[in-house]
């Protein structure tokens, strides 16, 4: 039989300071990899919109030499979120509303997108419409679609006059696109 000091002497267990201890030291661990995930979930729903623009793009440049009709791709801003709208018709046939709906007059509706301000993805156009010629899916005009994610991570597609769209990113480092080049005008 053991005596009782041989039996505290030897007893298995932890203690509360032990306890104590791994709980902070998890904390710790804890409180560290929150913001890493946090930036991760950024950059993969940026990446995701970007791809998804991307794919629309190609897709209305497509559609226009399959339909032979012009086919626009416009973009809108709401207080709710952002818009693109992709449509048969005229510029002004199709738009989109407060609420992410598309309201057509005229035309034919091929697709619309709505980017909730809660997704804390900006999208910005320097062009209001692209429109893509039926003869090929040729651009009307150029244009440049950037996206912004929460922390200042940006992807943005430039697409030319033959409708060619390049992706690049003023945030290098973070994904595997190239740097964009800011081309600015010699006096």
């Amino acid at each position: 039989m053991l005596s009782k000091s041989s039996r505290t002497a030897g007893a298995l267990g932890f203690g509360l300071v032990e306890m104590l201890v791994v709980m902070v030291l998890v904390c710790i661990v804890a409180a560290t990899c929150v913001p890493l995930l946090t930036g991760l979930r950024q950059h993969r729903q940026l990446a995701a919109a970007a791809d998804t623009l991307h794919a629309e793009i190609q897709h209305a440049r497509s559609e226009a030499a399959r339909l032979g009709k012009t086919v626009r791709l416009g973009f809108s801003d709401h207080p709710g979120g952002t818009c693109y709208i992709i449509h048969i018709g005229n510029t002004g046939d199709c738009r989109c509303k407060d609420d992410g709906r598309a309201a057509c007059t005229a035309g034919y509706l091929l697709k619309v997108e709505w980017i909730d301000k809660k997704s804390q993805i900006v999208v910005k156009a320097n062009v209001p419409v692209l429109s893509f010629d039926p003869d090929g899916g040729y651009g009307t005009s150029p244009g440049t679609i950037g996206l912004t994610n929460a922390a200042g991570e940006n992807i943005s597609h430039i697409v030319s006059f033959v409708g060619r769209i390049r992706s690049c990113t003023t945030t290098p480092g973070k994904n595997s696109l190239p740097k964009c080049e800011i081309k600015t005008k010699k006096n």
